[in-house]
């Protein structure tokens, strides 16, 4: 949990805007921020495994098989319901944004 001051302080506007810091709405942190969910990792995974939020996280490449896909190939969950998350040249991006973009990556997990 990051201090009380620390949060009141990030609230504030900064002088510059290099200076902001995004912090997970829930427990403050600066640190490892998903900026598609508002969420620090430890949140993220809390909600995803404890809390139900988010139903299913299935990893897809791993260090012993690295899954690749093509540029506007990015695979679709359930339907569209689901997304998956790719890491690409442009930074990390979800199939959809992915395949507006024309760029192609790892697919890191899928989201349900």
């Amino acid at each position: 949990m990051a201090k009380k001051s620390q949060i009141f302080k990030a609230k504030r506007k900064a002088k510059f805007s290099t200076r902001e810091k995004n912090r997970c709405f829930k427990c403050g942190r600066p640190h490892a921020y998903l900026r598609r969910f508002g969420l620090c990792r430890l949140c993220f995974r809390e909600m995803a495994l404890k809390v139900c939020v988010i139903d299913n996280i299935k990893r897809i490449s791993r260090p012993g098989l690295r899954v690749y896909v093509g540029a506007g190939k990015a695979p679709r969950v359930l339907d569209g319901l689901g997304i998956s998350i790719l890491s690409t040249s442009k930074g990390v991006l979800s199939n959809k944004k992915a395949n507006h973009l024309g760029v192609g990556g790892e697919i890191l997990c899928e989201v349900y």
